[in-house]
């Protein structure tokens, strides 16, 4: 419903035949595309009202650590994000802990153990 609205409210915004779906609104170039900056910038300004800090990487290392504890593959994660760089991926889950790979363990499956944790 929301980018339903926004495509019908973007049309007041776009300017120089923008096809970009978002568009500035303001800043220094209003009506063109969002630039990577201004879209650090709104997620910066979420977070201030939110009060926590918060950038589109957050969001992108959310994606791949929660991917990661539900078990999908890390080959469809790294598709699924657009990662190509095996260690740059890796870098995006430096938040997760052992007890995330608890289930994986190979003890785990050679001796029946259950984690319940």
């Amino acid at each position: 419903e929301a980018l339903l609205t926004w495509l019908n409210d973007r049309k007041r915004f776009s300017s120089n035949g923008t096809l970009n779906i978002f568009c500035s609104v303001g800043g220094t170039k209003p009506g063109t595309p969002i630039t990577p900056r201004g879209l650090r910038d709104i997620y910066l300004k979420i977070g201030e009202k939110a009060g926590i800090k918060l950038s589109p990487h957050d969001l992108r290392r959310s994606f791949a650590v929660n991917s990661i504890r539900n078990n999908v593959a890390p080959a469809k994660i790294m598709k699924q994000g657009g990662w190509t760089d095996p260690k740059v991926f890796m870098d995006y889950l430096d938040t997760l802990t052992s007890v995330d790979y608890r289930p994986h363990f190979l003890t785990n499956s050679l001796f029946g153990v259950q984690d319940d944790s």
